[in-house]
């Protein structure tokens, strides 16, 4: 009985110290992002994030920060991360993992994930005209890779001698 008090009062003393933890870095990244100080932001949330890996409110403004100093890989990274744990809390997620898939090239994996958002149950849930911007950004992926495979012309530029006038 004492051993179970004395645990039950350890939890209760260490849970505000680790909650605070989790929220400085939050707290210091949203900060950051109202300045536009993305970077200092990313840097903040990557902390955090590291220190509490199942915190996905935390990875999504990670992703966020990443995409607003267009560090396209990375925003990539960690919007996969949370749509693929986290999809019915940040429903976005999806949208913005497969916005990044197609800025980085990625048409073939775009357009399946554009896809499978607008064939899913997340897609009333997406904010205000995100669900009609998904279907222009899959016809975007579809004519990206139409294009990509017309051969490429090989154009040869020449500077004319003498005056054209």
């Amino acid at each position: 009985m004492m051993k179970r008090y004395i645990q039950l009062t350890l939890i209760f003393l260490i849970s505000p110290i680790l909650v605070f933890s989790q929220k400085k870095y939050e707290n210091e990244g949203d900060y950051y992002v109202e300045h536009f100080q993305y970077v200092e932001a990313a840097k903040s949330y990557q902390k955090g994030f590291d220190e509490y890996p199942n915190e996905y409110g935390m990875a999504y403004k990670l992703a966020h920060a990443y995409l607003s100093y267009f560090n396209y890989a990375q925003a990539e990274k960690y919007f996969g991360i949370v749509s693929e744990h986290a999809v019915d809390k940040f429903p976005m997620s999806m949208y913005w993992h497969a916005e990044t898939m197609k800025i980085r090239g990625e048409y073939a994996a775009a357009k399946e994930k554009f896809e499978n958002l607008l064939h899913s149950a997340i897609l009333s849930r997406l904010d205000k005209g995100y669900a009609e911007k998904a279907k222009m950004e899959l016809q975007g992926c579809e004519m990206a890779i139409i294009e990509l495979k017309k051969p490429t012309r090989d154009y040869k530029f020449q500077d004319i001698e003498g005056d054209l006038n």
